[in-house]
């Protein structure tokens, strides 16, 4: 069977992805050092384990790892107004811990994993300001948890509200829902 990598090599991916400099700013990111044993700027761990990452304004201009969803850990993921672009990874679905998920004011596009549904803890996602296309996924009416969903300022967004999803919990401003998606969809 394979071993999957430690947090710390997953962890640095993010700095593999990068398209410019890795920010000056944002010290102790490598794979051969412990994220819980040295400082990572940005990462907090519990037990010994990484369980949040908080990285908002800090020039990051690449993709989102798919490998995160190795660090089982995360219960915050927080990437906002940064230059990360790319998919939402389905592979995310494996963070069953995940409480906040935060990737507003980015250029991320494609459609919203039905994966995700999965994500039994999460409570918050903010995923506004980006080229989000599609609808939401009927399978997400199975995240029970959710209190607030920001999808608002991705104008490709369409289609309906999962049933069963509690009134006042998504926020869809400037986008196609609550209406449903053109046939064919709009070009990205």
């Amino acid at each position: 069977p394979l071993i999957p990598p430690s947090p710390a090599c997953v962890l640095a991916c993010l700095v593999a992805s990068q398209v410019s400099p890795w920010p000056a700013t944002l010290v102790g990111w490598d794979a051969s050092s412990d994220p819980c044993a040295s400082t990572w700027t940005g990462v907090t761990c519990t037990g010994g384990s990484p369980t949040s990452v908080l990285l908002t304004q800090r020039g990051l201009a690449g993709s989102l790892p798919s490998s995160w969803a190795y660090v089982t850990s995360l219960q915050s993921i927080r990437l906002t107004s940064n230059s990360l672009r790319g998919s939402l990874h389905a592979s995310w679905s494996s963070l069953a811990q995940l409480t906040r998920l935060d990737l507003a004011s980015n250029a991320l596009s494609g459609p919203l994993p039905s994966s995700w549904s999965s994500l039994s803890s999460l409570r918050t996602l903010n995923l506004t300001a980006n080229a989000l296309t599609s609808s939401v996924p009927a399978s997400w009416s199975a995240l029970t948890l959710l209190t607030r969903v920001v999808l608002s300022d991705n104008p490709l967004l369409c289609g309906g509200v999962p049933a069963g999803v509690g009134a006042g919990v998504y926020s869809y401003a400037n986008t196609l829902m609550p209406g449903a998606c053109p046939s064919p969809p709009p070009p990205p």
